[in-house]
């Protein structure tokens, strides 16, 4: 595989800042930046629908997202944060960069640890332009190249190692160590069984967002992120999907929420407005029901007690999974 890389792809952004009273933008990628702005306005006006709205907007978290199409040639990382203009004016300000995906459905998996530099790159520019007095402080970073590479190979080989050298019981422990207590027995079935519809179906019915718990470590979290992911997109197989990947804070630990509608205006809003998330965003953290479910099928009984082994590699897991679920 060959390394995708956008160290000659220029940055954008777009948004408000403090030291500005109006709205800035890049001056390059201008379809790009319309799109970008079409989608904050539409979540910015479904925001505005709560009168408690903008306590709402200042409390969010800032967000690193990704838009990843498994049809797509390109994709997009970014880096979103609550902002607002020299008159407190509130609207986000994105910094993002687009690449090239010439193997878009087996980047969409690993792509966690293959962006995650350039989402550490994101960030860091907005923090800058958000905080320079005055902007042209900040145009060196703002009008730099990004000048990071993402590389399919690269992340494929450190999700392969990280799948051999961790296991089940290893996994709950790196997630309890933030205080999310979950069966990784428990959530990779309920997984499979609620994503079971969409191998025939495809995305087009899943309205509503996953939320997945990752580890407070910033060196693991990319690949706890592919782990779900790797647990996710074989249901597509037959079907192209447009991802919006979201890493963010729920209640005070770090999550995946993902979303199958691509650039939603309505997912960004769950995102913005955690409270939402109660109603349009399936945990599992509590997948208690699946034993209910588990003694009535063969194969989900053999991945289940596959799965109470503490000492099961990810990769045995995944593998049977995958035999369960996807026949594969």
């Amino acid at each position: 595989m060959s390394a995708v890389s956008t160290s000659t792809t220029e940055l954008l952004y777009f948004g408000k800042v403090p030291s500005r009273g109006d709205f800035v933008r890049s001056a390059q990628h201008a379809s790009l930046i319309a799109s970008l702005d079409k989608w904050q306005s539409q979540t910015m006006d479904r925001l505005a629908a709560d009168p408690r709205w903008k306590l709402v907007y200042d409390a969010a978290p800032a967000t690193q997202f990704a838009i990843l199409g498994t049809g797509s040639s390109v994709g997009l990382a970014g880096h979103w944060l609550a902002s607002q203009d020299a008159s407190g004016r509130r609207f986000p300000f994105i910094t993002a960069g687009a690449f090239d995906l010439p193997q878009a459905r087996d980047f969409v998996t690993v792509g966690p640890l293959a962006m995650s530099r350039l989402w550490a790159r994101l960030e860091q520019v907005a923090r800058v332009a958000h905080a320079a007095v005055e902007l042209e402080h900040a145009q060196a970073s703002l009008n730099g190249p990004l000048d990071v590479e993402v590389n399919l190979a690269s992340a494929q080989r450190a999700f392969d190692d990280f799948l051999e050298t961790h296991t089940v019981a290893s996994l709950e422990q790196m997630l309890a160590a933030n205080g999310t207590r979950i069966s990784i027995r428990q959530a990779t079935l309920a997984l499979g069984m609620l994503l079971q519809p969409a191998m025939a179906q495809g995305a087009a019915k899943l309205t509503k967002v996953l939320c997945l718990p990752l580890v407070s470590d910033a060196a693991m979290r990319g690949a706890v992120a592919s782990w779900w992911l790797s647990l996710i997109m074989g249901f597509f197989s037959r079907h192209p999907v447009e991802l919006g990947l979201f890493l963010t804070t729920l209640d005070g630990c770090p999550h995946l929420v993902m979303g199958f509608q691509g650039a939603s205006a309505a997912t960004l809003h769950a995102v913005v407005d955690q409270s939402l998330l109660a109603e349009q965003g399936v945990s599992l953290l509590d997948a208690e029901w699946v034993e209910d479910e588990v003694d009535a099928d063969y194969g989900l009984r053999k991945l289940s007690n596959y799965l109470r082994d503490p000492g099961l590699s990810l990769a045995q897991a995944l593998s049977t999974y995958r035999e369960v679920f996807l026949g594969v």
